[in-house]
C-alpha cells in the first residue's frame, strides 16, 4: 500500500489563503487541513471480479472492499496443500515403523517356526532313544538335529525383523521427512499468502477517497484499486515565522476552527519541520526575516464528530502547556 501526500493537489488553492496568512497574527495562526492517502492494490494481477464501495463511502473496519479473480492462487494453495498431506503420511509411516497388518504377518510366521521347533524337539528326543536300541540309523537322528538348528535360526531371524519393523526409520531418514514436510509447508503459506491477498477488507474506519477501476477490468500487479483516507491521517498544516518559533514545541495543544465548525476542534503538533521555507518574495535579508517560516503539522481529534475537509482553511489557535 502506498500513502500520498493530499496537499499536492490542494497546494496551489492553499497558499492562496496563506500567502497573507502565514504571517504570525496576534490570536491565531491561518492554516488548512490536508489528508494523506492509503492505496490499496494486490501484489498480483487479475481482473476485478468485485467492487464492494463507491467514493465518498464510509466503511468500518473489516468490511469487504473489493476482490480479484483467484483462480491461479487457490489451484496452487490446493496443489500446496495436497502436497502437504504426502509429506505428512510419509512421515508418520517413518515414525510409526510398519503398518500393523505387516507386523501380524511376521508375528504369524514366528508361531510357526515355534511350532516346527516344537516339533522337531520331540522328533529329535524321540530319534536319540530309538538310536540308543538301534531301531533306526543314526542318519535320521543327525537329520532332525540339523533341521531343529535351521528352525531355531529362522526364528531369531524373524524375531529380529519383528523387532526392527516396530522401529521407527533411521533419524536422519526422519530429518529428510521432516525437512521436506517444512518446504511443502511454506510454499502453502506462500500461495494461500497470495490467495488471500486478491480479497481486500478495510483495517479500520475510513473514507474510501476514490475507486480507479470498474468490475471486468483487468488490473496490474501493484496497481491501487482504491485509496481510503484514514481519520489519523487528516492532519491540520499552518506555518510558523522564524521569529516567532521558539514559542511552539512538540506535543503542544492547539484549537482549530473553521468557518463551518460549530466548535473547535483539539488538536496537539506532532511534526515541526527543521527546514526554513519563505514566502515570497524570497529575499533573504533583516528586513524580510518575517518571510521565514517553518511548517508545523499537528493531529485532529474528532470526537465522533465529522473529519474537516482535506484543502479546508482554518484558524490555530495556540495553547500553553499548562491548559
Amino acid at each position: 500500500m502506498r500513502v500520498w501526500n493530499f496537499s499536492k493537489c490542494v497546494w496551489a488553492v492553499a497558499c492562496l489563503a496563506l500567502l497573507t496568512g502565514c504571517n504570525w497574527n496576534d490570536d491565531h495562526l491561518n492554516g488548512y487541513v490536508e489528508g494523506q492517502l492509503t492505496y490499496l492494490s494486490s501484489p498480483s494481477d487479475g481482473r476485478l471480479d468485485q467492487l464492494n464501495v463507491g467514493r465518498g463511502q464510509q466503511v468500518k473496519k473489516g468490511d469487504f472492499l473489493y476482490s480479484l479473480e483467484s483462480l491461479p492462487e487457490s489451484a496452487e494453495a490446493n496443489s500446496a496443500s495436497a502436497v502437504i498431506n504426502q509429506a505428512n503420511a510419509n512421515l508418520k509411516d517413518l515414525l510409526y515403523g510398519k503398518r500393523p497388518p505387516e507386523i501380524e504377518a511376521v508375528e504369524s510366521q514366528i508361531k510357526e517356526v515355534k511350532a516346527r521347533i516344537e516339533f522337531l524337539s520331540k522328533e529329535q528326543q524321540r530319534y536319540k532313544i530309538l538310536v540308543e536300541k538301534s531301531a533306526v540309523e543314526r542318519e535320521r537322528y543327525d537329520q532332525t538335529v540339523q533341521d531343529l538348528a535351521v528352525a531355531n535360526a529362522q526364528l531369531k531371524q524373524m524375531q529380529a525383523n519383528l523387532s526392527t519393523a516396530k522401529l521407527p526409520a533411521r533419524t536422519d531418514a526422519i530429518k529428510a521427512a521432516e525437512a521436506t514436510l517444512s518446504s511443502t509447508q511454506a510454499q502453502y503459506d506462500k500461495a494461500n499468502w497470495a490467495l488471500n491477498e486478491k480479497t481486500i477488507y478495510a483495517q479500520g474506519e475510513a473514507l474510501v477517497f476514490d475507486t480507479y477501476y470498474k468490475i471486468g477490468e483487468r488490473i496490474p500487479a501493484n496497481h491501487p484499486v482504491l485509496s481510503l483516507l484514514f481519520p489519523r491521517d487528516v492532519i491540520a498544516v499552518f506555518f510558523v515565522p522564524e521569529t516567532q518559533l521558539a514559542t511552539i514545541q512538540l506535543n503542544q495543544k492547539i484549537s482549530i476552527n473553521c468557518d463551518s465548525c460549530k466548535k473547535p476542534y483539539e488538536g496537539v503538533i506532532k511534526f515541526i519541520s527543521p527546514q526554513a521555507e519563505y514566502t515570497p518574495p524570497v529575499i533573504y535579508s533583516n528586513a524580510a526575516r518575517s518571510k521565514l517560516v517553518y511548517r508545523v503539522e499537528a493531529t485532529i481529534h474528532f470526537e465522533n464528530r465529522s473529519w474537516p475537509h482535506p484543502g479546508q482553511p482554518i484558524d490555530i489557535f495556540l495553547k500553553s502547556n499548562n491548559k
